[in-house]
């Protein structure tokens, strides 16, 4: 049997918890990392009981830089939107990060028939 390659899926917009009900959330395009950047970045995660990676800091950033390509409905505290970079998405409160960075995870997670066909 051949091996099938899945090919990368594109970015999505992700809302976090919490603005789901705004009428213009803040939203991030985010990107399923490739398998060897997933490897690069769980390569000491922490396992907890449930079999969910427990990311670091140095993990988180790493899954923010290869996984964040955009976001809108971000402003500055005057109102004004703030366009996308990383050296902004270094002004982000550290909670929201680790809540982007574990759903770029997630998403870049390979289901069982993904497995078995890849």
């Amino acid at each position: 049997m051949p091996l099938k390659i899945i090919e990368s899926l594109g970015p999505e917009w992700f809302t976090p918890a919490g603005f789901e009900e705004d009428s213009e959330p803040p939203q991030f395009k985010i990107r399923p990392l490739s398998q060897l950047r997933y490897l690069e970045v769980l390569n000491s995660a922490y396992i907890d009981k449930n079999g969910e990676p427990q990311l670091d800091n140095e993990q988180i950033v790493m899954a923010l830089r290869y996984g964040v390509v955009g976001w809108r409905n971000v402003q500055r505290s005057n109102g004004t939107a703030m366009p996308f970079s990383l050296a902004n998405l270094e002004k982000l409160p550290a909670s929201l990060l680790g809540e982007i960075a574990t759903e770029i995870i997630s998403r870049s997670e390979l289901s069982e028939d993904q497995e078995k066909n890849s």
